[in-house]
Order: C-alpha cells, then sequence, then structure tokens
C-alpha cells in the first residue's frame, strides 16, 4: 500500500491482506560500541514510527536491533519468552524497554531453538 524510509536506519512498509493490514517497520540500530546519544535518538524515532502506525494493523518490527534480551525473563514475562541467550546489555535493555512500553513481544525468545540458530 505504501512505505516510507524513516531515516538511514528505519523503514516502514504497510501491506494489505485479506484479513488486515501489515505494518513492517524494518531497522538498523547502532551498534552496542556507538554512543549512548544515537542510540536514544534511534529508539526515539522507532517509539515515533511505531505511534504514527494505524492502530488497527498487525505489527511487525524486524531488522538488526543489535541487543541480546538475556534469558532472563523476571519482570518481562509479557514480552520475553525464556529461550533467549546470554546476558542482556544495553542495546537489549533499550529493545526490551520499548516491546514493554508497546505490548510487543520479541519472537526470537519464544520458541525453543539450538543454540547456535539463536
Amino acid at each position: 500500500m505504501q512505505w516510507d524510509a524513516i531515516s538511514d536506519r528505519i523503514l516502514i512498509c504497510r501491506f494489505r491482506t485479506r484479513a488486515r493490514n501489515v505494518s513492517c517497520i524494518q531497522c538498523y540500530a547502532p551498534t552496542e560500541t556507538s554512543d549512548i546519544e544515537d542510540k536514544l535518538n534511534f529508539y526515539s524515532q522507532l517509539q515515533n514510527t511505531l505511534n504514527s502506525t494505524p492502530k488497527g494493523d498487525i505489527l511487525l518490527v524486524m531488522g538488526d536491533l543489535n541487543a541480546k534480551v538475556g534469558k532472563d525473563n523476571t519482570n518481562y514475562e509479557k514480552t520475553l519468552g525464556k529461550h533467549a541467550l546470554g546476558d542482556r546489555n544495553i542495546n537489549g535493555e533499550l529493545f526490551v524497554e520499548l516491546c514493554t512500553t508497546n505490548n510487543l513481544v520479541v519472537g526470537g525468545s519464544i520458541f525453543p531453538h539450538r543454540d547456535i540458530h539463536k
């Protein structure tokens, strides 16, 4: 239906399907070694993009978020599953907070996979 390049790191596309429209946000987050200001600017833009999506759409946020969400899902049971790896990094914290705020689920942590596929 439409697409828009929000920045050099965020692209949104909207598709019409039989059941409902789908909004896909493709992103490339700053790496873990980037300045915290760059990370906060990215997540602010991403939040603004999420706020601008139509409420009735199915929403997918995908891409390289450079985030490790970690296997500890304490206090984030509705956002994270039990099947992630390692410890949460700064990018993981920012991503989990964004997902929690917007009632999103981190799909890669929901289903069991072999460690080499995570």
